[in-house]
């Protein structure tokens, strides 16, 4: 039984393992630019308004209606 716990210890990572590789994924978004954050990043700072609504928030908008 010994044996299993400290085989189970020893694959665990420690927790500053996972923090880095976050850090390091935040790294790459911010400065590698891979999701467009330096634009959103841009338009937060200097209050730019949306040109309109993202089609995940405008749900009225998906909903064709007929002439019925």
């Amino acid at each position: 039984m010994e044996e299993k716990a400290e085989r189970a210890r020893r694959a665990t990572k420690p927790l500053s393992y996972y923090e880095t590789r976050e850090l390091a994924e935040m790294a790459r978004d911010m400065f590698d630019d891979r999701n467009g954050f330096a634009a959103a990043r841009h338009s937060f700072m200097y209050k730019q308004k949306p040109a309109e609504t993202p089609a995940k928030l405008a749900l009225h908008r998906q909903f064709v209606t007929s002439g019925v």
